[in-house]
């Protein structure tokens, strides 16, 4: 089991080389990978890619859980150019307030561009989010996390934690097998593959739900309960 993960990681790390190849990242991270500098660099070209623009299995999965919960406030941390938000004003069927944050300032120009309708939007870093203690009754993460490098990524979930009133949503990116517990695996240079169980267990954060899709490499869905 551990010789098949080293292929299917050798794989997957080549075919993501591959694509920082073609999407331009390679010459950002020649100086190694500082999240504020790299993204605000490749906003422009991030936020054109036809991947970038579609909506996935995982959006919709996400938002399953949403209108299960019903949050009258959400706060989306790295919210890019606003693809989820906007889908969420279109898809939810309820009213819930909408606010969003990004490390890019570029991409929240973005946003501001491509969204019809008006919502506060932040610049800010998810490791010093810039409000107070349980601001928001809803949070939510998408593919997020899984670009904090693991130095900083305990940072990030206790800021996550701390500025959550009720109900933190994190969905990201998962190595299940053949990794020891709390091991965080890079699968290039900005992005990584965090043990989230074991990361928000050690924080003393407990996870009410844990939800996967797909096996070895897998997207994470975690429920946080803090009220």
């Amino acid at each position: 089991m551990i010789n098949r993960l080293k292929i299917l990681l050798m794989r997957f790390r080549a075919a993501r080389w591959l694509a920082s190849v073609k999407n331009g990242t390679v010459h950002l991270l020649r100086h190694g990978y500082h999240p504020r500098d790299f993204w605000e660099q490749w906003a422009e070209r991030f936020t054109h890619q036809p991947y970038q623009r579609k909506l996935h299995e995982s959006n919709f999965w996400l938002l399953a859980r949403l209108q299960e919960s019903r949050p009258t406030e959400l706060l989306e941390v790295g919210c890019g150019f606003g693809r989820n938000l906007r889908f969420f004003r279109e898809q939810l069927g309820f009213p819930c307030r909408l606010f969003g944050l990004d490390l890019s300032f570029t991409l929240l120009q973005q946003a501001r561009r491509e969204l019809a309708f008006d919502l506060p939007l932040v610049c800010g870093d998810i490791t010093r989010l810039p409000f107070r203690d349980g601001s928001f009754e809803t949070v939510v993460t998408h593919g997020v996390l899984m670009h904090v490098p693991p130095e900083h990524v305990r940072e990030a979930i206790r800021e996550l934690a701390r500025v959550t009133s009720k109900t933190l949503w994190c969905l990201e990116e998962q190595v299940r097998v053949g990794v020891r517990p709390g091991e965080s695996l890079s699968i290039n240079e900005y992005t990584f593959a965090h043990d989230y169980p074991t990361l928000f267990k050690e924080l003393g954060i407990p996870v009410a739900r844990a939800d996967y899709q797909g096996r070895a490499i897998a997207m994470i869905l975690m429920r946080v309960d803090l009220k």
